[in-house]
């Protein structure tokens, strides 16, 4: 309700689906949220230096998300941990093949979870992040794999679609 309330403060249409609403409050969170908490506290220099592209950050939180739902089945994951899956997939050659001194920069800027950075992580516990909630872990999860081949994809869903913790990732 909360989503949907900010989604008509922003003057959005409001979507007429849940994936259309689980879609909307990702971009905020992830796009427009950080600029606008940046230009609130007046700010001349941008928030991300290392990652200014909103898709290679969505496309990093959407692994992290991921790897977070395999490891721990998307509730608390440890921070070294995220930053270092974070880091590996944008120095990864087949994704951004970002130099390993800038993915670590990176990464540590996305991870700086605060509410003036990323508002769709926060931290559950000392040195643990998750998902403010557990639909925008599944929502970019669920994007991660769509990243992947056909085979790839056809083939997770027939090992995991019994699986209750991969349920609204396979539905999404």
């Amino acid at each position: 309700l909360v989503g949907l309330i900010a989604l008509s403060i922003r003057q959005i249409a409001l979507p007429r689906s849940r994936m259309q609403a689980i879609q909307s409050l990702v971009e905020i969170l992830v796009e427009t949220h950080p600029e606008q908490r940046a230009t609130a506290a007046g700010d001349t220099r941008a928030r991300f230096i290392h990652i200014p592209d909103a898709q290679d950050r969505r496309a990093a939180l959407a692994r992290l998300a991921f790897v977070a739902r395999s490891a721990s089945g998307g509730g608390t994951y440890d921070i070294k941990e995220a930053r270092r899956t974070i880091r590996d997939y944008l120095a990864n050659p087949t994704t951004f093949a970002y130099p390993q001194e800038r993915a670590q920069s990176a990464a540590g800027e996305m991870l700086a979870v605060n509410a003036e950075t990323v508002g769709i992580l926060a931290e559950r516990a000392p040195g643990e992040i998750g998902f403010a909630h557990a639909v925008f872990g599944e929502y970019l999860a669920a994007e991660h794999i769509q990243s992947w081949p056909l085979a790839d994809i056809l083939a997770f869903v027939h090992v995991q679609s019994g699986d209750p913790l991969w349920r609204n990732v396979i539905s999404n």
